[in-house]
Order: C-alpha cells, then structure tokens, then sequence
C-alpha cells in the first residue's frame, strides 16, 4: 500500500507543481521561461530533481494544457527515478479555489521508475498536507513500468478513466502485470457533475483481480474536493497468500476486510477482521481497528490463534530453535504516547515431545535496533528431557531427563535482566542440576562486555556412573556424587568459585575436591584460564578400590593421594604431590614430590622430581600390584629411587632393590638408568644395573622357578644389566654351585637382545661336572670329558629353547633343535617343529645307565602343538633302515597324562634294533650260567600304570629279520584308570597268524588275562633267525586261555587258570630231540632205523590249568613209524612234574625173526623239577594200574571230550585233507 500511495503523490505532487507555476507565470513568460522555472521549482521545493530533455509545450490559461517528453524525476534522498517518454495534462484552474484539482485529460506514455521502499508515511503525508486532491476525468497510461527494490517489477499496460459525459459515471479499466502475472482493474467512479455537488456523494466501485486475489473497495467519499467524509469497505480475498508473499513461507487462504472513514489526512480503519487459515497448520486471525491509518496511531488490535506448520516455524524463530510443531498467540497490539505494546501477551512454543516455552506478560516495541522495551514477561520452560533444551542452555549439558525452569525478563533502559532464575534439570533420584540466581543485564550491543552473571550451582547424582555416562566417559559406579560451585563474573572476566566436589562408596573409596576456576578476557579478546584445585582420594581398602576398576591387588589395605593443581593457560603446576599405597605390614609404596610445569593441552611436562619407597613384608604382595604371574614368597622387599626429568625423557639417577631372607634366598638390583625416552619408541639408554642372587641351595631355585631344582649345593648367580645402542644385554652371567665337598661348578653364557620381540637369544655352557650332577648322570671315566650347550632364542615370537647339545670332546652324540615357533594359534596353542638327533645312542646310555643294544643313529623330524592342557605329536622316527610314523595326543587336562594315537611303519628292520642271531646266542649263554628261581616272589613295579592313561593303534606293515619276515603286526593298546587291554593283537605270517588278547587291572589286586592263537605257524620259519634248525617241523597251530591274579611272578603263577592246546600236522622231530626226551631205553629205539628224523602225521596236546597246576587232557603224537600217547602234570608253585608217555614202535618187522625186536611199545615216566627233571622208563605193573585207559590199550579210542576246543583247527580248511582230523574220526568213542 506504502508504495502505491507514494508513487500516486509523486505524480500528484509533478503536476501540482506544473500548476502553480502556471498560476502565477502564465502570462509573462515563454516555453523556455516554464521549464527552467519547472525544473527550480521542483528541486525547491521537493526532494526532486526535475529534468526535460525533450519538448515542452505550454498552452490556455484558464484550462491550460501541458505536453512534455523525456521527462526525468530523480530522488534526493535514494536511488528512485521516473523516465516519462510522454506527458500531455490539461487541468481546470478554477477547481483549486474548492482545495481539489480537475484534471480533464492526462495523457502518460511510456514510464520507467525505480522506488525505493525505505520512503517514509510522515514524508507522504507532509506532501498531502500542500498538494490538493486530484481528480480525474479522462486518462490515458500507457506502458507504464515500474521496479520496487530491484526485484519486483509491475507495469502497467494501459489504463484508461473516461466518461460518456459529464453527467455519465466515470468507466475504469486497466491491464498489467505485476510479479509476473496478468491483473486487472475495472470499475466506476462518480460523474463529474457530482465532484462537487456535497448534497451527493462521490461513487467509489473498483475491483482488482490479480491470479486468484481479488481486491474490492466499495462506497462513498461525501466531499471528495475536501478528502472528507469517506464511507468505504475494503475486501481482499487470497485463496493461497503464498502467491503474494513470496519471501515468506506462508500458505493458506486469506481474507480480510475494514471500515475505511475519516479523511485523506486522517484515515480511521475499522471493524478490521483478518484471518489466514490453512486447514489444521495455521489459523491467525486478526480483529480491532487503526484510529489513524497514515500515522499508524490509535492502533487497538488483538492477535489470536495458532501455528502448527513446523516448516513455517523453523523459518521464523532463530537458526538454533528447537524443531517446534504448534505455536499459539494471544496478544493485544496497543499504541499509545509511549509508542506500540504488546499487552497481556501469552505465547505457548511446543514441540510435541514434552517440551513447552511459556512467555506472558507485556513489553513496549519501539525499533528494529531495539524491539522490546519496558518488558515485564514470565518465562516458564519445560521438557521431558535435557537435549530439547540444550540449545538455549549454551550446549553444555548432556542429556539428564527432564527439564523445568522459570525466569523473569525485565528491561533496564536498553539492556535486559534475566531475573529469579530457577532451572532444574534430571531426576531427584537420579542426577539433578539446580541453577539459581540472575543474569543481566544483558546488552543487545554485541561489543558490550557489561553482561554479568551470578548463579548458584548444585549439582547430586545418586550414582556417579550415570554422570559419567552422561557426559561420554566410562567410569565406574563410585557412590553418591555432590558438586556445588557459584558462576559469577561479567564479560571481562568469569570465574567458578567455591568448588566442591565429594564422591564417596562405603568405607572403599572417597574423593573430594576443592578451589575455583577462573576465565579472565586478554587483551587480543580471548579468555585465559586460571585454576587452583586441590584433589585428594582415600580408600581404607585399596584391593576393594581396585576391584571397583577391574583390578585386583593384594589385600595391602589403606591407600591415599592428594595434589594440588594450579596456574594460567595452559601451563599449570602440580605441587604437594603425595600418593601412598598399602601398610608396613603388607606393602607400602609411597611417592612424593611435584611437577613443575604441567601442561594439559599438548602434556609436555617439565620439572618432574619424585622420590620412592617400596617395602614389602613379603615379595608375593608385588604379584598383583605389578599385574603380573604370580611371584613367590622370597622374604620382605624394601627398595628405593628417585625419578626426575619430564614427558619427554625420565631419568632413575638412584635406585636399590633387595628381597629376600637373611642366610637363604637373596635377590638384589641396583643401579642408574641415564636416559627413559617418552615419546620417542626407543628403550631406556646407558642402563647400567647389577643384578645378584644368592642361595644356601640349588633347591631354593624352586621357589622362582616353579619346578623342583635338586640340592646341588650353594648357588649365586650374578650378571650386569647394559644396554649398547638401545640393546640390552645381561654380560658376565656366571652361575656358581660350590659344596664343600667338591670343587665349584661354573656355568657361563650371557643374554643378548633382551628386550628385542625377535632377536633375544641367551647361551649357556656345561662342563662334564655339571652336566653328571645337575642332570643325575652316571659318570664315565673312560670316555672324554662330557659337553653341553644350549641356546635359547625368540627369533619365531617366543622365547623358548632352540638348539641343546652334548658332545664328547669334539664328537657330538645328542642334539636337539627346535624351530618355526608359532605362538599365534587358535586358544593360545604353541606350534613348534623340532629335530632329535643321537648320534651315538650306546655312548649316551652308558651317562643314563640305560642299554641301547642297536648301534645305528636315531632320529626323529616332526611337530609338537599345543597347549597347557593337550599337544600334538606328529612325526617321524629313523632307526636305521626303520622309519616310524607317529601322530599322537598328550592330554595334560586331567590329574595325569593321556597319550592317544597311532604309531606305524612300513617295515621294521630286527637288526636296526639290535635283534639279531648273536644277541640270542649270547642272552643264552649269559642265562645258563645265572640260575634263578622259577617264580619270583618279588613284586612286579606295576606303578606306571597308575601315572599314565593310553589309546593307541599300533600297526607294523612288515618285520624282517634275518631269514624271515612277518608280514604284518598290528595292536591296539588301551590303558585307562589302571586296566591296560591289548585287544586286538595280530601277527600275520606268509603262511599262518597269530592273534593274542590281554588284559591287566591293577586298580585293586592285580588281575590278568591273556588269550592268544595260532593257525599253521612254520616253527622252522621262525627259528631261522636263531641260526639254528628247528627241532620240529611242520603246521603247528595252538591256543591259550588264561586268567590269573597276584602282584608277582610267584603269584601269578600260583593263581594261574584257564587252558592250552597245540596241534602239529604233517611235521616231524629230530631223533637226538625224541632221543633227548624219551631216552633210548636197551637200545629199542635204535631198532626203528638210521633216519634222523621222525615224521609226524598228527600232535595234539590240550592241558588244563587250574590253581597254577597244569594237567594234560590229551597227549597224541602219531607218525608212520611211531604213537606216542602220554599223561601230564606240572605244578608251577612247586616246581615238579609228574608223566607218563608210552612210545609205541609202528611197522616193525616180525618178532619171530628179530625176537629182540618184540617188545612195541615202551613207558616213559618223567618227574621230579619242571627245569631240571628225571627221565626214567617206568615199570609196566605199576603202570597198568594208574595210566589212563587209553594210554597202553592196543586200540586208540580217543574220548571226544578231551578234544575240545581242538576241533575248531581241524574244520577251518574245507579243501586240503587233515590228517589229525581223519585220525579222530577214525578213533573216537562211538557216539562221540
């Protein structure tokens, strides 16, 4: 409206001007003359200066008539200017003695101005107040343009006021653009024969639609010459007010309208009745009335509704406003003598969440420099939680839960007061922050350093975790938390005095601290800090302290520190600096001392000066304290040092450490360290630290090495810590065994790259003397003097042995490597490769007192990986020729060991063992001339069945000997809680196996058990390797069934049970062996012949074993040329035997010829000692009455009961023909 009107007065005020220059100079001067006084008087008498570039024409008197072109008009004051290409105005004169000004014609082409909105209404008014009213009766605008501001553009096409007559109603019409779109103008005024009739009022009916907005003013003006007595309703309807205020981002429909009364000075608009609605986002509606509309005085109106659009909302309130959905209005907007008031103001801000601003009161407007003054408003803030708020709180605070508060706002002149603050933020049971006090007053003047602030601060939290947590920073729960402080200052300087902090949990732990903070303004305009804080903790129990951290530590009791922090800037100071730990009972560690420069911004520390003790009643108190393995009892500790430097580099110029116990275990370090580098990643230089340890005896090494150490006697160990070149070393390690009996042994070597993570490595030699004693060896003195060495390294990430040695002179007999160390497995296993070399096994078992019968070198190539509780072997073995597989199992998991897996070869070679005929020969001639007792009493050492637990599959895929070779031997071997079972056992021959079964339970009294068979096993076969023949010959089969218990041999023995049998088809013996054990009674077996061996059809034998006492069920050997029947008892516990065996001639000659050829048949009775027994023939009367029905009868009958499990050798070949079976067919018992 403000740059309608002004634009209607400048053209106004340009022809008001043209007409009284017309008045008074009309007659006296030319056309010249009018536009130079033109152009004066408008740069006289207005803010205008006035240009005419192209014609001027003057014309009439009483209805004189202008025409000008290229008219300039250019404002004084800004940048606006009017281009007027054409100009023709024809005025009455006589119109201006009624105060109006008749225009019949005016005639405008052509225009371009430029406006600027900052043209005040008290700068048009004052213009009205001289310019008369203009009235027009035909007009003609033409191509008119006009720019407000450099950005809105309007131009008016055409407008045209024109009547039929004077008596007729004036016609308007009008098309343009403004903003971009069509408007138009239609409408009717009154007729010029009323314009100054009073008695009829002057019609006003114009209508302006623009888009969808439509503009009405209806009524009259009941003197229009005079500008008085208007009666106009004005009505604007916006369908979407969007299309209009552009730069704002309103939406919805607006409506509006007012009473327009009063006169051109002093308009009065009334029964106003505004509202903007856009469904449920914005509803404003506006009602009152404007006593003077130019002056904007009088101003009585009242605001009422809401907003609810949060994209509007986030446009209007400031960038850091909170994301608000609805915000409701409530004012009275008033205008008095002491300017505009927003009166019984109530203002509601919500964001939907919980939050909600409350703003009522009053508070004068006056500027934009000054929006508020005189305000009287009531704040009240609240939330359901503390990030909603914390935008207007600075940022400060976490999130803490609910929020509530209140202030009152107050003016001082320009300034703001902030008054009876209250904030209250968190939960009572909880954390809570309370905030009282003022602040202000508060100057809107950014440069003002007037602000001032004073406010009470107290903050509890029932649980200081939860602060912690608050604010980012993971802490412990360490009890109730108080802080309480005052904030108090201006902007030049601020400071947070009386601080008080208290934390306490129990009897375990309590902290508290005191002083202030300050924040002074420099010079340059930034803030220094100054603090001066005094922070001490105590805990009656350190261990319980700890643990609240998630350490732990010996129950060492009572520990406290205290220091106080103080300075500027960044450089503070850490005086009275004091820290104890623990009790002289247990350990006490104190520290004191200060650090003159403590820096927090970049911690470059200077001036660090601390001095130390460390006493320990005794050493195991260091275990947990130094968060190491344990480390055992040695006796009391006591140690001290100083440390200076700062965090760059710390020197230890003075420290001493000793523990131990008078006349036992002692252990002591002392010395320098030069230089501690800090932030560089090099080590600790010019180190220089003796170390000793002395000990009445070897045997107190256990205690440090967790292992049994044997007496040796006294032991001292002593070697100096250095360091070259940031690499350290222990030189002139010397350990030294002295027993007053025997000369010292001295064991040398040193360690080198002590800290590097790949290249330590420590050596250590031993003498003969040391190595028989240390390792309990049996010395030798008819070999050269015994070596040793061993290395140890870390060279594959951890440090562990890697090459043991002994040697003999220069000829090395044993060695053991180890290599590719790898200790970056799954559940902390160890991964390791090693190598086992003896070299001269017969050397090495004379030092272990342990026979090793094969010459040939061992060795063994594999990989152990594991862990404490199982490991892994897998590898292989050479003895010789012999390669031996193994992938076994040691579980470490329970009380004892377990060892599970398969161990195998491919062929094992009897002489890489040291199995040959020569060593049977010489076991032989050593046991004939060692007579022992049968059975020993002794009892069996059966330990070892307790110690360890076994699973494994052994498998041998071929075993040579000499002559012979077994094809294949397999065993699976079970121990298990005492009971050992070796099922199944197998040999298999080229022709014939065997298969055996045993069992032992030690777990009470020991029992046994053993079953074994055999099926077509060549004797001779397996004899050949003794290098001498066998006695017999032939397809021998057998089987054992036995049980027994006791603890030795004796025992065994006598509770021996169970059965035997054996069975030899297609066989024979020797003579001198039949000869050897039946004798040659009267020269009747030298009657069979010359041959010197006996063929053998069929052997059977079958004992019974009951009690240790051996009875024969059946006893047959039957041949072409002989039978021989017998009857056996042998008792084991006694020693004795007791036989009977009749040899019977077959297909002699006739006794008639050779009469001393009759007899057939001969007993034999053999008795007395198992080992040493008594062969004699036996008297045929005796005989008949003790001997078995069958023995002497001259029919074999063979009873089928004392066959037994016999049976089963004879039906397993269904092909070839046995001749034992055909002969037990052929004798047995009929119905057998």
């Amino acid at each position: 409206m403000r740059i309608i009107k002004n634009i209607i007065f400048s053209l106004t005020g340009l022809a008001a001007v043209f007409t009284v220059i017309l008045a008074i100079s009309l007659s006296s001067y030319n056309d010249q003359d009018y536009q130079v006084l033109l152009v004066k008087t408008v740069d006289n008498f207005t803010e205008h200066t006035l240009a005419i570039k192209g014609e001027f024409e003057l014309n009439g008197f009483l209805n004189p008539v202008l025409s000008a072109s290229a008219i300039e008009l250019h404002s004084k004051t800004d940048q606006s200017f009017i281009h007027i290409d054409q100009f023709r105005i024809q005025i009455r004169l006589g119109s201006l003695l009624k105060g109006a000004l008749l225009i019949d014609e005016l005639l405008v082409e052509n225009v371009r101005a430029e406006i600027q909105t900052d043209t005040s209404s008290a700068k048009a008014v004052n213009l009205h107040s001289y310019l008369p009213i203009p009235i027009i009766t035909h007009a003609v605008l033409k191509n008119i343009n006009l720019r407000v501001d450099d950005e809105q553009i309007y131009i008016l096409d055409n407008l045209l006021i024109s009547a039929e007559n004077k008596q007729a109603l004036l016609n308007v019409q009008g098309t343009g653009k403004a903003m971009g779109h069509v408007f138009n103008i239609e409408g009717q005024l009154g007729s010029t024969d009323t314009i100054f009739i009073q008695s009829e009022p002057y019609l006003v009916n114009l209508i302006v639609n623009w888009e969808q907005v439509q503009l009405s003013i209806n009524g009259t003006i009941a003197d229009l010459p005079a500008g008085k007595g208007l009666d106009l309703i004005g009505k604007l309807q916006m369908p979407d007010i969007a299309t209009v205020l552009t730069s704002m981002p309103l939406t919805g429909h607006f409506s509006g309208q007012g009473h327009l009364t009063g006169d051109f000075s002093r308009l009065v608009l009334s029964e106003v009745k505004a509202a903007l609605v856009n469904q449920q986002l914005i509803n404003l509606q506006v009602t009152g009335s404007i006593g003077d509309l130019w002056a904007q005085e009088q101003v009585k109106l009242h605001l009422l509704g809401f907003i609810q659009d949060t994209a509007l909302l986030k446009q209007l309130l400031p960038e850091n406003s909170l994301s608000l959905n609805r915000l409701n209005l409530d004012a009275d907007i008033v205008t008095g003598r002491n300017g505009s008031r927003l009166e019984n103001l109530d203002v509601v801000l919500q964001d939907g969440q919980g939050f909600k601003l409350i703003l009522t009161g009053n508070t004068g407007i006056v500027d934009d420099s000054q929006p508020f003054r005189k305000a009287d408003i009531q704040v009240k803030i609240s939330s359901k939680d503390t990030v909603t708020v914390n935008p207007y709180l600075g940022d400060v605070l976490p999130e803490m839960g609910p929020v509530k508060g209140s202030a009152h706002i107050t003016t001082q002149g320009k300034n703001f007061m902030l008054g009876h603050i209250m904030l209250l933020a968190g939960a009572k049971q909880k954390t809570q922050l309370q905030a009282k006090g003022q602040v202000g007053p508060l100057s809107m003047d950014p440069n003002s350093n007037s602000n001032k602030i004073m406010l009470d601060l107290d903050l509890h939290a029932q649980q200081s975790s939860e602060l912690a947590s608050l604010f980012g920073i993971k802490h412990p729960e360490i009890g109730p938390l108080t802080v309480t402080a005052r904030l108090e200052g201006s902007g030049e300087q601020y400071k947070l005095a009386d601080i008080k902090l208290n934390t306490h949990l129990s009897d375990v732990l309590s902290i508290q601290a005191e002083g202030w903070a300050a924040w002074e303004k420099l010079a340059s305009g930034d803030f220094q800090q100054v603090i001066d804080v005094t922070v001490q903790a105590e805990s009656a129990a350190i261990q319980d302290a700890l643990l609240i951290y998630g350490k732990s530590m010996p129950e060492i009791g009572f520990a406290k520190a205290r220091v106080r922090i103080h300075g500027k800037g960044s450089s503070l100071s850490g005086d009275d600096l004091s820290i104890q730990v623990g009790t002289e009972n247990s350990l006490l560690l104190t520290v004191q001392g200060k650090v003159a420069e403590l820096s927090l911004t970049d911690s470059a520390h200077e001036g660090i000066e601390l001095a130390g003790k460390l006493i320990a009643k005794n050493t195991s108190y260091l275990s947990k304290l130094l968060e190491s393995s344990e480390i055992p009892n040695v006796g009391s500790l006591f140690g001290e040092f100083l440390l200076k430097g700062n965090s760059h580099s710390l020197q230890i110029p003075y420290f001493k450490l000793s523990a131990g116990r008078e006349n036992q275990l002692m252990l002591n370090a002392s010395g320098v360290i030069s230089e501690i580098p800090l932030r560089q990643k090099t080590q600790a230089q010019a180190v220089d630290i003796d170390l000793t340890a002395t000990m009445p005896s070897s045997a107190d090494l256990s205690l440090l090495l967790g292992s049994e150490v044997p007496d040796l006697g006294e032991l001292s160990i002593k070697g100096k810590l250095t360091d070259h070149d940031g690499i350290f070393a222990i030189q002139n390690l010397l350990i030294t065994l002295s027993n007053p009996n025997q000369a010292d042994i001295n064991i040398s070597g040193h360690i080198k790259h002590l800290l590097s993570a790949n290249k330590q490595h420590m050596e250590i030699l031993f003498n003969e003397d040391a190595l028989i004693r240390l390792f309990d060896l049996q010395p030798n003195p008819n070999l050269e003097p015994l070596q040793g060495s061993a290395f140890f390294s870390n060279a594959d990430g951890d440090f562990s042995i890697k090459d043991l040695k002994l040697q003999l002179g220069n000829s090395e007999i044993f060695a053991v490597k180890v290599y590719d160390i790898n200790t970056e497995t799954k559940e902390n296993e160890v991964y390791v490769n090693t190598d086992i070399f003896i070299k001269q096994p017969i050397l090495l078992g004379k030092y272990f007192d342990i026979d090793f019968p094969w010459v040939n070198p061992v060795s063994f190539s594999g990989s152990l990986q594991g862990n404490k509780k199982t490991v892994v072997i897998k590898g292989n073995s050479f003895v010789g020729k012999t390669k031996v597989s193994s992938n076994l199992i040691v579980s470490l998991a329970n009380k004892k060991p377990k060892i599970s897996g398969e161990i195998s070869s491919p062929n094992l070679f009897l002489k890489d063992f040291g199995i040959t005929p020569a060593l049977w020969q010489t076991k032989s001639a050593n046991s004939a001339t060692k007579p022992t007792e049968l059975f020993s009493h002794s009892p069996l050492s059966l330990q070892a069945l307790h110690k360890i637990d076994l699973d494994l599959q052994l498998s041998i895929f071929k075993i040579t000997g000499v002559n012979y070779k077994i094809d294949r031997f397999t065993l699976d071997l079970l121990l298990e809680d005492g009971k050992l079972t070796a099922d199944p056992s197998a040999f298999v021959f080229t022709e014939g196996h065997i298969t055996m079964n045993a069992k032992v339970d030690v777990t009470k009294k020991p029992e046994w058990a053993l079953s074994m068979q055999a099926n077509k096993i060549q004797l001779s076969k397996l004899l050949e390797h003794q290098n001498k023949k066998s006695p017999i010959e032939g397809n021998f089969n057998f089987f054992v069934d036995l049980k027994s218990s006791g603890i030795s041999l004796y025992d065994i023995a006598a509770s021996l049970n169970g059965e035997a049998g054996f069975t030899l088809e297609k066989g024979g013996i020797s003579r001198s062996q039949l000869e050897l054990v039946f004798l040659n009674p009267l020269g009747w077996l030298f009657s069979l012949g010359v041959d010197d061996e006996f063929k053998i059809s069929c052997g059977l034998t079958r004992y019974q074993i009951k009690q240790g006492v051996i009875k024969s069920k059946i006893f047959l050997v039957d041949g072409p040329k002989l039978l021989i029947k017998g009857k056996t008892e042998v008792n084991l516990t006694t020693d004795s035997i007791n036989s009977l065996y009749n040899v019977e001639k077959k297909n002699v000659f006739d006794n008639s010829i050779f009469p001393s050829f009759r007899a057939t048949n001969v007993p034999i009775r053999v008795s007395g000692s198992f080992r040493n027994p008594i062969v004699k023939q036996a008297k045929m009367t005796s005989v008949e009455s003790i001997a078995d029905r069958y023995l002497f009868s001259p029919v074999t009958v063979i009873p089928q009961e004392v066959i037994g499990t016999l049976w089963g050798f004879f039906d397993r070949d269904k092909v070839e023909v046995s001749p034992c079976k055909a002969l037990l067919k052929k004798n047995s018992e009929p119905g057998g």
